[in-house]
């Protein structure tokens, strides 16, 4: 039976994809936070500040996974390049990048 890639990674939950990553990112101090809307971000010398809802963040370093605007049925935004383009990062042109991919 053939299985669009959509269908085989929705079989791999998230907890799982973060289970895999947990103890690196314990080993080098990494702090995840799930579900947590970010209303700020700033940057100076030391870092980032990160106004979370409800609470505010001081950070070395910051990776910001929200999703690819080919997904918007998943929650994903334009944050992630809003966040990218207010640090002066280079944003390119969006285009379609997901096909189908079958497992025989």
């Amino acid at each position: 039976m053939r299985k669009p890639w959509a269908s085989f990674s929705a079989m791999i939950p998230p907890s799982k994809s973060l289970t895999c990553c947990w103890p690196e990112c314990e080993k080098g101090g990494v702090h995840i936070r799930l579900r947590s809307e970010i209303i700020s971000v700033e940057r100076d010398d030391e870092g980032y500040t990160l106004q979370l809802n409800g609470e505010t963040v001081a950070a070395k370093k910051l990776v910001v996974a929200s999703g690819g605007l080919s997904m918007p049925g998943l929650g994903a935004s334009p944050f992630g390049y809003k966040l990218a383009e207010q640090f002066g990062l280079k944003v390119l042109p969006t285009r379609a990048g997901l096909v189908a991919v079958y497992l025989a």
